[in-house]
């Protein structure tokens, strides 16, 4: 079992905290009996408007009964966080065009950011690590969803190590929202649209006043520990807000008994300031700094020795009402995040390298033993907004903006002479940048009592580039001298983006929502320049692909029905969606590929299909029933794909004290025109009628078991059950694999002593049950004959105290 390896003088800080927190508990303890939640809020909670000089009201927590009567719209604006149970969840607000979710302080411990999104219904995950999770949104995948945290765009640095919001700690965001189509102008070019709001400074009319928070979490299973600290205070005209945090874990434990290697450290400080500069003008200064040491990525080529990110945000506010909108917003911002790994661990050796990479698959080429990678991710952007009108009326925003992304990655392969592999060749993204400039405009408009409109769009100027003297480039010239398949092509595009949607109102139980939206996506970096580093497709982590900087932009129309009806306190949500788009970009199978060949051990469990790589079956020097077999691949336009399905959402009050949620979400996914890619001839030729996409999450429903105390909800209990169905509708020219379906049971709690001491406890994985998800990636059995996609971890138990002192 591994710690979090760098993370021992970080274990011996939380330990000193933790000692400081036990002598100080029995003082917590001996405030005078149980206080009202809702005076945990008021003395805690976070603003998200920064009033003039006046002191915000302050919310009571509301009880479970009146959480009951609140409406779905409602339940977005009931703020949890700091009263930090479990079993008293977060408020989830589902619209037409997505949904918007409060995290509770301990919802906050137990997940990454990504995780939570997924209380939405219509996102879905796919692991990478114990902290990486990738979000989907209705079967969008990273590169076409558009992320913001604050107003500041987040990209992934890499696609095999990084995902969405992995910058962002789920300790600092005070909400989340999901617009689950092209139907926000605001945030830049995108197909979907995550947002999350980070905690913001509030004001104190009454003089200075600060506070202090700590919040300690340990899991059982991979020994986990999550422990917060907070600080936050101000005066009339300025607040602040400070926070540490510290993430570290070992290896875990699969339900089915297997080790998986995934230990971590990860440390982030947030550091958010704002001030009034005048009566109606204030300024928003944010700082994020967040750190990765010794993160193992089971069935990823290598894992990340050290990651830093950096990021800063600056934002100028107009606002004359407190409770009014915005009039005028400039918002400057810059990320940094350089990173480093290799394969040198004996855990990635056993359960990947040696099995998925480190086997023959040329003749007279001498196998690998090694993979380094490094690179860096930087971004600027700056936006500028101005907004008419005032609530309740027509609200016109208008706004230009610019961001900016640079990228850069070189893998280095060692093979077993110690030479850097195929002849000296490197791989990986040169450096590369793309620019995009552009211009927007969004009205809210109260057409009739009974009807409001929203009406939208934008246009990009979007401009692609590479450096020709980078070593990846270097290393491989131009076709048809060498073996740079990408191209030299720097592409411009012109994006647009336009879209309506309705809310209908007949009667007071009932409200209809209808959208549609049209909109373009650029193609990113490694879809235009990637020069075959080892990267997961199809979760097989020895894959690889070819850039193409031919490609031309994505084209997306988006049609959304969805009704609402609400009688007393039951509630019922029902939306659906269908989507075509055109030039879907995809990775293609190529026959570049490198099978295994004859005669030397390989797994053979998974069932592989090669046929679609230009592998032949009747070729006497290849193993073709290996299953670990590097497969190639090439981003190609396809003409068309589709997605459509829905989301349900149900809540039932089942008396004062018990409640019950449920949501379920379906997506298919349809390829209506499966390729591949002939090398030799530099051609894409068709291969089969239609199938599925890749990565599409089967069918799912999580329902919910709500008991708690209804008068001053001293203590609560949560049950959830997940429930997915089986995925054998897949993109089997990819050479993607059928998942099992599984069920998975958690049990959540808390107990509030007092206004400044509360416990929780969650039980994960109540069954330990053995399953995979959706998505996992491949790894090997120590002995190379087996494989199997990652387990998710089996029985934890999370215990967690949260102390304001």
């Amino acid at each position: 079992m591994r710690s979090g390896g760098a993370g021992s003088w970080s274990f011996r800080a939380a330990g000193a905290n933790l000692a400081f927190l036990l002598v100080l508990v029995p003082a917590l303890a001996q405030d005078t009996g149980p206080a009202k939640l809702g005076e945990v809020a008021a003395q805690e909670q976070p603003p998200e408007k920064q009033p003039e000089k006046q002191p915000e009201k302050q919310p009571e927590r509301p009880t479970l009964k009146s959480l009951l009567e609140m409406n779905l719209e409602q339940l977005g604006n009931v703020p949890v966080r700091p009263a930090g149970g479990t079993a008293a969840s977060g408020g989830v607000t589902a619209t037409a065009s997505g949904t918007s979710f409060t995290p509770t302080q301990s919802e906050s411990a137990q997940s990454s950011t990504a995780e939570l999104f997924s209380r939405s219904s219509s996102v879905t995950l796919r692991r990478t690590s114990a902290l990486g999770l990738d979000p989907r949104v209705r079967g969008y995948h990273a590169g076409q969803i558009n992320a913001n945290a604050s107003g500041m765009t987040q990209y992934r640095s890499r696609i095999d190590i990084d995902s969405l919001f992995s910058q962002i700690d789920a300790g600092i965001v005070q909400s989340v929202s999901v617009v689950d189509g092209p139907y926000t102008s605001l945030y830049g070019p995108g197909f979907a649209f995550l947002s999350a709001e980070l905690i913001r400074p509030r004001r104190y009319a009454d003089g200075p006043e600060n506070h202090f928070s700590s919040l300690f979490t340990y899991g059982t299973n991979g020994a986990t520990l999550y422990h917060r600290d907070r600080a936050w205070g101000g005066g009339a005209d300025w607040g602040y807000e400070i926070s540490y945090g510290l993430r570290v874990g070992s290896d875990y434990t699969s339900g089915g008994g297997l080790p998986i290697p995934a230990s971590y450290n990860q440390q982030d400080v947030y550091a958010a300031l704002s001030f009034d500069l005048s009566r109606d003008t204030r300024l928003e200064v944010n700082y994020i700094r967040l750190g990765l040491r010794n993160v193992e990525l089971p069935g990823v080529a290598y894992d990340i020795n050290r990651q830093t990110s950096d990021q800063v945000n600056l934002r100028w506010v107009l606002q004359d009402d407190p409770d009014g909108p915005e009039q005028a917003v400039l918002q400057v911002w810059g990320q940094w995040t350089p990173y480093n790994g290799d394969s040198t661990r004996p855990s990635k050796q056993e359960t990947f390298y040696r099995t998925m990479l480190g086997q023959p698959t040329f003749v007279g080429v001498p196998p690998l033993v090694n993979t380094f990678g490094q690179g860096s991710a930087e971004s600027v952007g700056i936006r500028a907004l101005r907004t008419y009108g005032d609530n309740g009326g027509p609200l016109l925003t208008i706004g230009a903006d610019f961001r900016q992304l640079s990228l850069d990655y070189l893998e280095t392969d060692i093979n077993t002479l110690g030479e850097v592999a195929f002849g000296g060749n490197f791989f990986g993204i040169p450096r590369s940048r793309s620019d995009d400039v552009g211009i927007l405009a969004h009205l809210k408009l109260p057409a009739a009592e009974q009807l409001d409109l929203t009406l939208g769009g934008r246009f990009d100027r979007v401009r692609a580039s590479l450096d020709a003297d980078d070593l990846v480039v270097l290393q491989a010239p131009n076709e048809p001298a060498g073996f740079f398949r990408p191209g030299f092509n720097e592409p411009s595009y012109n994006l647009f983006m336009g879209y309506g949607t309705a809310e209908f109102r007949p009667g007071d139980c009932l409200r209809v929502n209808a959208g549609i939206g049209f909109a373009m996506r650029a193609p990113n970096a490694v879809e235009l320049y990637n020069d075959e580093p080892y990267q997961p497709i199809a979760r097989f982590g020895n894959s690889y692909a070819d850039g193409n900087s031919n490609l031309a932009p994505e084209r997306n129309l988006q049609l959304d029905l969805g009704t609402t009806f609400q009688r007393d306190r039951w509630q019922f949500g029902l939306r659906g969606f269908y989507s075509t788009i055109q030039n879907y970009i995809l990775p293609i199978p190529s026959d570049f590929s490198s099978p295994i060949l004859a005669g030397v051990p390989a797994p053979t469990n998974l069932h592989r299909d090669y046929s679609a790589f230009g592998i032949d079956p009747n070729n006497p020097a290849i193993n073709f029933a290996a299953s670990n077999a590097s497969l190639a691949y090439r981003y190609t336009n396809i003409a068309r794909a589709t997605l459509a399905g829905g989301e349900l959402r149900a809540q039932v009050p089942v008396s004062e004290w018990l409640a019950f949620n449920a949501d379920l979400a379906y997506v298919k996914g349809v390829n209506h025109a499966p390729s591949r890619f002939i090398d030799s001839t530099n051609q894409v030729v068709p291969i089969k009628g239609a199938e599925a996409l890749p990565g599409i999450y089967p069918f799912n429903a999580t329902l919910r078991l709500l008991l708690a105390e209804p008068r001053e909800q001293q203590w609560g209990v949560e049950l959830v059950a997940r429930l997915v169905h089986g995925q054998d509708f897949v993109a089997d020219s990819m050479g993607e694999l059928p998942t099992d379906g599984f069920s998975v049971f958690d049990v959540n709690g808390y107990y509030q002593f007092n206004p400044r001491l509360r416990v929780t406890a969650s039980i994960l994985n109540l069954l330990d049950r053995d399953y995979t998800e959706h998505g996992s990636l491949v790894i090997s059995n120590p002995e190379g004959t087996l494989l199997r996609f990652v387990p998710e971890a089996g029985f934890s138990l999370l215990l967690g105290l949260e102390a304001r002192y």
